[in-house]
């Protein structure tokens, strides 16, 4: 599997506030993509921080349910 990752700031931002994470996993034999993107909501306080935290959230679950699955 073969993927990039790309984001950009647009025509009327001074800052990119988008956030995402992109990884290839292996459950139960199969691989699998797992893509996270979160929109930073340009020009709203604290945006930046929003979608950062959004795809940690997601990343932490995921790898949760990683260890869930090994488990049982």
């Amino acid at each position: 599997m073969k993927y990039f990752s790309l984001t950009d700031i647009g025509k009327k931002r001074e800052k990119n506030e988008d956030s995402y994470n992109s990884q290839i996993k292996e459950y139960f034999g199969t691989t699998v993509g797992i893509f996270a993107i979160a929109d930073g909501m340009g020009g709203y306080e604290n945006g930046e921080y929003a979608s950062k935290k959004a795809i940690e959230e997601v990343t932490n679950y995921v790898r949760s349910e990683e260890r869930f699955s090994r488990n049982a």
